[in-house]
């Protein structure tokens, strides 16, 4: 079967392993020395990015269908599946391992990656949120939307 062209790419932080997801709702884990295919991760909708926590040790990926999964980096266990929400566009761990996600309905989520559980909801865009990105010290995130709108949250824990 031809794999549809990845839009979401991530190395992990080692270097060793790159994840890849895109429409097929698929995500997979590669050796990035061989070029194997080491994990088939099953997500569903569309897949804009995937994320190696900044341990290496977990995977996230949203999908536009809503879904969330958090996955054992190494065995490819599901971890954690936060609840669905609306579409999703971006994902990205933060520096303290929590989870943040950028949604159609305008909100950007944080979620406990290990139990799932959402710990805060930044809601201010009237667009899609569609990036997502943390400061380095865990404290602040930026996001970006539809509208043009580009926005700094304290998202200390």
């Amino acid at each position: 079967a031809e794999m549809l062209p990845p839009k979401g790419i991530d190395f992990s932080p080692d270097g060793r392993f790159l994840a890849t997801g895109g429409d097929e709702g698929i995500v997979r884990v590669w050796d990035a020395k061989q070029g194997a295919e080491l994990l088939t991760l099953n997500l569903g909708g569309i897949i804009h990015r995937v994320s190696y926590s900044p341990d290496g040790t977990y995977l996230a990926a949203a999908s536009e269908d809503g879904s969330i999964k958090v996955w054992d980096a190494l065995t490819g266990e599901i971890v954690s599946t936060p609840s669905r929400q609306s579409g999703m566009y971006d994902v990205t761990f933060l520096a303290d391992g929590r989870l943040a996600t950028a949604g159609q309905d305008g909100t950007t989520r944080v979620w406990d990656s290990l139990s799932g559980q959402q710990l805060l909801v930044l809601a201010g865009p009237t667009s899609t949120v569609i990036s997502v990105a943390g400061s380095p010290d865990g404290e602040r995130i930026a996001t970006g939307a539809y509208d043009g709108s580009l926005r700094i949250w304290d998202a200390a824990p």
